[in-house]
C-alpha cells in the first residue's frame, strides 16, 4: 500500500477506534448496563450478510433501512477513501462508504452491479457499497463472539459468528454511520 494511502487508512482506523470506544461508553451509560450485557444478544439475532472485497460480513438487521442497486454517487474531492461520494436516499444526503476499501482492499469505485445497503444508527445514515447483499439469517445470540474476545483488530466490527464453517464478521452500524454527517454533505454542496 503506498505511503500516502497507508497514512490515510491509519488515520481513518484511529478515528474509528476512538469513536467506537466513545460509542460503547455512551451505550452503556444510556442503558445503565454492564458492557457485556449490552453487547451480547440473548435470543435470536437477525443479520443481513453481504460480500465486500470477497469477504463475507454481516450487518445487524435492525440497522438496515433498505437495499438498492448502486447509483453513481455525487463525488466530492474533499472526501477521502473509503468514501466514494454522496447519494440521495429518500430526501436525505447519505455518504457512500466503499466497504471493501474500509476493509483494507484497494478502492475501486462504485460499480453499477454493486448494491447499496442503507444503514442507520444514532440518527445518522450511511450507504455501504457492497458487491452483493446476500441473505437475512437468524443466529443464536449467545453464539456470537464479541470483537474483543475474537481478537479482531480495527473498530469496524462488533463481533463474529461461525456459520456453515465460515466466519462471518459482524459490522458495527454505530461506527459505520459515525464518519460523516448531513451538515458535511450540505457543506459539500451535494
Amino acid at each position: 500500500m503506498p505511503a500516502k494511502k497507508k497514512a490515510v487508512y491509519e488515520e481513518f482506523e484511529a478515528k474509528l477506534a476512538a469513536l467506537s470506544e466513545e460509542l460503547t461508553r455512551l451505550k452503556a451509560a444510556y442503558f445503565g448496563a454492564a458492557l457485556d450485557e449490552l453487547q451480547r444478544p440473548a435470543g435470536l439475532f437477525h443479520l443481513l450478510t453481504v460480500r465486500a472485497a470477497g469477504t463475507p460480513c454481516a450487518v445487524p438487521l435492525w440497522a438496515v433501512e433498505g437495499v438498492s442497486w448502486a447509483v453513481t454517487p455525487t463525488e466530492d474531492a474533499r472526501l477521502t477513501s473509503p468514501y466514494a461520494g454522496w447519494v440521495n436516499y429518500h430526501g436525505d444526503l447519505v455518504p457512500v462508504l466503499e466497504l471493501g476499501a474500509a476493509l483494507g482492499a484497494e478502492r475501486r469505485g462504485v460499480a453499477p452491479r454493486d448494491q447499496l445497503v442503507y444503514i442507520a444508527a444514532a440518527g445518522r445514515k450511511t450507504a455501504l457499497a457492497v458487491e452483493a447483499a446476500l441473505e437475512v439469517k437468524a443466529v443464536d445470540g449467545p453464539s456470537i463472539v464479541m470483537a474483543g474476545e475474537a481478537g479482531l483488530r480495527g473498530s469496524l466490527f462488533w463481533g463474529v459468528v461461525e456459520r456453515s464453517g465460515e466466519t462471518i464478521r459482524i459490522l458495527d452500524p454505530g461506527i459505520l454511520t459515525a464518519g460523516l454527517t448531513t451538515s458535511a454533505a450540505e457543506g459539500a454542496g451535494a
